[in-house]
């Protein structure tokens, strides 16, 4: 009985700790409709304002009815969201809110995108430029919608169409604008400007011609036609008389080649062994034994000089033949060197019976004088 009061009480303790977690994130009202253009936009909606919990939440979202293609969502841990719109239409989003105890779901938001995507153009439309150390770049782009900017993949916070560089380190630069799914990559290489500085007292038509190899960067002159005067900064390589940042590792073509190498390498291996592995093949490479060819030779030479003889049935030649050769040749050997000089298989067989006989004679003596002795 005592024990069951034990179970009873755990059981109504541990529902109400089920029951009290169950409801940990609620979602506090209804999230309205998004009217949105096209490009990004920041801090679209604040997912704290509409969910709460005791707990830490994890925010995250899912397709709605409508679906979200064309539209890229990102959720801070915060709960401000930002979506970048690639299209044009009417798309949903449900919203979701997660503390590792319950998760708890927004309404169905639709998200109407009101403007097209337009062209958009960069300023400069070049894609690498030399200017000098201290010396600023204007970069624009084309669009009335927030830019985002990179300079060496460092995310700078500036967001307006235009940004003006200033070149502070003598060093290529990477520039680069984004648009969404748009994106825009300069090389920008500063350069010292003592070695292009022209004094003023001396007229440019008085110039003298350049001259490659004196230490100055020239008119004229860039790193494919005078690399000992324009040198590239550490981690850049000339490419058509442009310094651009030099590429590392492998490249994806050396790898394939690489790996078809292999390829064709264990090809050539498994059927090697394949070939090698038949028989008839590796018949042609076994050489005979120089036992077997020395007793064809002497056995056909043993015979040659017992011209017979199937006309007679003196048998003592054959078997003066088997005694003599039996235990230094092989039998068979024997037998067919007897047939090609003319003796029946009927002959060899009684011949070798008397041997048979005569060994068995001799060995029952060898028992009987042995029991005498």
């Amino acid at each position: 009985m005592k024990r069951g009061w034990i179970f009873f009480i755990f059981f109504i303790l541990f529902s109400v700790g089920v029951f009290s977690q169950s409801e940990t994130v609620t979602f506090n009202g209804t999230i309205p409709n998004l009217n949105l253009n096209s490009g990004v936009n920041n801090n679209a909606v604040d997912l704290s304002k509409y969910f709460s919990s005791n707990n830490t939440i994890t925010y995250k979202f899912k397709a709605g009815n409508q679906g979200i293609n064309g539209i890229e969502v990102q959720i801070e841990p915060s709960g401000l969201v930002d979506i970048t719109v690639n299209t044009t239409g009417v798309k949903s989003i449900i919203f979701i809110a997660d503390d590792d105890t319950n998760t708890a779901e927004s309404n169905d938001v639709n998200v109407s995108i009101s403007s097209q995507i337009s062209e958009i153009s960069f300023s400069p439309n070049s894609d690498a430029l030399n200017i000098t150390k201290g010396e600023n770049k204007v970069f624009a782009v084309s669009t009335s919608q927030s830019v985002e900017w990179f300079v060496d993949n460092v995310k700078i916070n500036h967001t307006q169409s235009t940004y003006q560089f200033t070149g502070e380190l003598i060093k290529v630069y990477e520039i680069k604008a984004k648009i969404g799914s748009t994106q825009k990559i300069w090389f920008v290489s500063v350069l010292d400007p003592s070695v292009l500085t022209v004094p003023a007292d001396i007229p440019e038509a008085a110039q003298e011609e350049s001259v490659c190899g004196n230490g100055l960067k020239e008119k004229g002159e860039d790193c494919s036609s005078c690399p000992n005067d324009v040198q590239c900064s550490q981690g850049a390589v000339c490419s058509s008389g442009i310094c651009v940042p030099a590429k590392s590792g492998f490249e994806f073509s050396d790898i394939i080649l690489w790996l078809v190498l292999i390829f064709a390498i264990i090809i050539f291996v498994v059927f090697a062994v394949i070939l090698f592995r038949k028989k008839d093949l590796l018949s042609k490479f076994k050489r005979p034994k120089k036992q077997e060819i020395k007793v064809e030779e002497k056995t056909s030479q043993a015979l040659q000089i017992q011209e017979n003889p199937y006309k007679t049935d003196n048998l003592e030649p054959l078997v003066e033949y088997f005694k003599k050769n039996l235990f230094n040749y092989q039998r068979n050997l024997l037998v067919q060197e007897a047939l090609k000089q003319g003796w029946t298989q009927e002959q060899i067989d009684r011949a070798l019976n008397q041997i048979g006989r005569e060994n068995g004679q001799n060995k029952g003596n060898q028992e009987n004088t042995g029991k005498k002795l």
